[in-house]
């Protein structure tokens, strides 16, 4: 048998037997790592934008339906409180006034003197 001729083996650079790679391929996995690291950033940002968007939303469609029966309410109110105004003050007149009494009496009843000619302007 012939004797087989070993090639001296290079010892490896680090202990897990992996040759250390060179500086440019370490900049280019360095480059495209912070590239996907951005491009995971912008994309995660994207996704809270949409999120909070998604969520927002439906509650400020709920707000603005909320601020409109608000506003209907109030101009209820106000007019509710213009016809307690009016009725107060004819509640008044009715007590005190002896004129607005007969006035008041006379239209309820249709009642008119003789030679006064009555005009009546009905509201549709």
């Amino acid at each position: 048998m012939a004797a087989r001729k070993t090639t001296p083996r290079r010892k490896p650079a680090n202990k897990s037997g992996r040759r250390k790679p060179t500086r440019q391929v370490m900049e280019a996995r360095t480059k495209s790592i912070a590239i996907l690291n951005r491009g995971a950033f912008a994309l995660l940002m994207i996704l809270i934008c949409v999120a909070v968007g998604v969520t927002v939303f439906p509650q400020w469609k709920e707000l603005k339906r909320l601020e409109a029966d608000l506003e209907a309410t109030r101009a209820a109110e106000q007019d509710t409180l213009a016809l307690e105004d009016q009725k107060n003050r004819e509640l008044s007149a009715l007590r005190q006034d002896l004129e607005f009494q007969e006035l008041r009496g006379r239209d309820l009843l249709d009642l008119y003197r003789p030679g006064e000619t009555i005009i009546r302007i009905r509201r549709d």
